[in-house]
């Protein structure tokens, strides 16, 4: 498999993350926000409905304040109190509609927001399982975390608050400029007329404020996935005193953030000042061509001050509209970055009408095979070998050399960049993926155990898997007895990443999740790495007895005689030998300078 990037060479970057793709200027700005949030909206169209109509009462309450004022005025200057009563009563019944519709609204977005979230969290989980070995080489953990956590906030702050409040204010100015047609329709003509200077100055920026917040959170992300490999490597970390070392690393990303986070900050701060700036010069237009009408006399007193009220009005929500910007950038830049994980292309796409594989019962073929990880060397060149069902294989050679590729291949995590794969001569590229891996049972290098029981634990490798078919597989694989010892016995929890378990234990639980799914097929990559030699001795013998009535091909570097009835032999990513121990040693070629160069293990 892929060799992963240790903790001093990710922290003593620049900062960068592993793969740091450039920017993809059309997934970001606020229309793009817009789109691509509408998309998760949608199955909640009702609920978003509600939201909208809920800010009607709001903005009618609001804005019937400067036409109140308006009326009051002129009431008093016609003395005309049935003015004054019936825009004041108006005014007191709007209240409660307002009040009813702040909470039906606010109650209405935060349902939205949450369910919302929820989708794109199991969406993007499913999509972070479903995508390629080869997507995640070389991204980190703390980025696609990120996307998934901080940005998702963001995203969901903005739907629950941002933009029933940005919707708010748009209300509001548009229904100020219907009014303001009402009472002087020449003003809000021009008004009209004079908006899209608001516009072009904040256009202007907003593409660099994207591109600017975008990179801010990429930056956030990978100070998270500094502290998550500091975690990770804590025992690293500590045995070789490389505390000053990380902290150095950690401040220069923090920097960096620093940097990035103040220029997305000025930039959207420079937005909405623009708004905001563009809206002040519109009012003191209004404002005087107002009084000139005034002063002609073709506007009344009441009329005048319900125009400045009105427009006092509206430029405070154009103000307050500017104010929500940098948030809702964020928030753009958060979604621009989920939704390049939830738009991903597989590298291993399951083709349209791919069937399910039959139960292994022939040959395994590798026909010219070739593969390359990107645009590196070709990690395999032109292998060519048939493997028979209920052999066992030991697949061998210097490190670098394919092994672990081989694997892969054979599990469907790459496809061959050359050549294929067949198993009882269907290409893998044509039968499902499920159909396939039920049929494999795998044991890596890296036993991965789950913070759960023992129980849980071996039958994540079948579901379906009853007790006695638990316990049957513990047995195989030499772990039954140590279970049954614990007093908690299958109910016992063994901590994150099996913590509480040696790594020879941890070896077999994995083993045991590998058969309880009864694969034809047995795949081991590096099983016995991680052991001491007596350990190792004990687990290859439990392989031995496993291995008959049963396909096994195990990647090593530790070659034992009693591993395997034939070994493949690969160097620089091709087959250069293939035969049983006894043949190989005679040739006197690469496996046997191989066994000669052996640590010893017993058996």
């Amino acid at each position: 498999m892929a060799a992963t990037q240790t903790p001093v060479e990710s922290l003593e970057d620049d900062g960068r993350a592993a793969h740091e793709e450039p920017v993809d200027a059309s997934r970001l700005g606020l229309s793009r926000f817009f789109a691509a949030a509408a998309r998760h909206v949608r199955p909640y169209w009702t609920g978003t409905a509600v939201v909208a109509l809920a800010g009607v009462p709001q903005v009618a309450l609001e804005t019937a304040q400067p036409m109140l004022l308006m009326v009051l005025i002129d009431g008093i200057v016609g003395r005309d109190m049935a003015l004054v009563w019936g825009a004041s009563l108006g005014l007191v019944g709007l209240i409660p509609i307002y009040v009813a519709g702040n909470f039906v609204g606010e109650y209405m977005a935060a349902r939205v927001a949450a369910s919302v979230s929820n989708d794109i969290r199991i969406a993007g989980f499913w999509r972070l399982q479903a995508l390629s070995v080869g997507y995640h080489r070389g991204r980190t953990r703390g980025d696609l975390l990120s996307r998934f956590s901080s940005d998702l906030d963001g995203v969901e702050r903005a739907m629950a608050t941002d933009f029933p409040f940005a919707w708010a204010c748009l209300l509001a100015i548009l229904i100020g400029v219907g009014l303001l047609l009402v009472v002087e329709w020449r003003l809000a003509i021009v008004l009209c007329a004079l908006m899209p200077m608001v516009i072009i100055g904040p256009r202007w920026i907003a593409t660099r404020a994207s591109r600017a917040s975008y990179e801010r959170q990429r930056d956030a992300a990978a100070v998270m996935t500094a502290t998550e490999e500091s975690l990770a490597a804590h025992s690293v970390i500590k045995a070789f005193d490389l505390q000053g070392t990380m902290l150095a690393g950690y401040g220069r990303r923090l920097a960096k953030l620093y940097r990035s986070t103040v220029h997305a900050n000025w930039l959207s701060g420079l937005q909405a000042a623009s708004i905001s700036g563009s809206g002040s010069i519109l009012l003191i237009f209004a404002i005087t061509s107002g009084a000139w009408l005034a002063v002609r006399g073709e506007l009344s007193v009441g009329g005048l001050v319900g125009v400045i009220d009105l427009l006092w009005f509206m430029i405070g929500n154009l103000q307050a509209l500017a104010g929500v910007v940098p948030p809702l950038q964020r928030a753009a830049s958060g979604m621009a970055r989920i939704q390049e994980v939830l738009d991903a292309p597989e590298e291993v796409a399951e083709k349209p009408g791919a069937r399910p594989l039959p139960r292994f019962g022939g040959a395994i073929e590798l026909r010219d095979v070739s593969f390359a990880y990107g645009a590196s060397a070709p990690a395999l060149s032109h292998v060519s070998v048939t493997i028979r069902a209920g052999e066992s294989i030991a697949i061998v050679g210097p490190s670098g050399s394919g092994k672990s590729t081989i694997l892969s291949l054979l599990l469907r995590l790459h496809d061959p960049s050359g050549g294929a794969i067949a198993i009882d001569g269907h290409d893998l590229r044509t039968v499902t993926q499920t159909s396939l891996r039920t049929q494999i049972g795998v044991v890596f290098q890296e036993s991965y155990l789950f913070d759960m029981t023992l129980r849980e634990n071996i039958r994540l490798g079948y579901p379906e898997a009853s007790d006695a078919d638990i316990e049957a597989a513990a047995r195989d694989a030499g772990i039954h007895e140590f279970i049954a010892s614990l007093p908690r016995g299958y109910d016992t929890r063994i901590g994150e990443r099996g913590g509480g378990l040696s790594g020879g234990e941890r070896q077999r639980v994995a083993l045991a999740r590998a058969l309880v799914r009864r694969p034809a097929i047995l795949i081991l990559d590096e099983p016995t790495s991680a052991l001491d030699a007596q350990a190792e001795a004990a687990f290859l013998r439990t392989l031995q007895k496993l291995s008959e009535g049963r396909t096994v091909i195990a990647v090593t570097h530790r070659l034992a005689r009693s591993m395997a009835s034939r070994i493949l032999v690969l160097s620089g990513g091709r087959l250069v030998e293939d035969g049983s121990h006894d043949e190989l040693i005679e040739r006197s070629g690469l496996y046997s300078e191989l066994w000669q160069a052996r640590p010893h293990v017993p058996g």
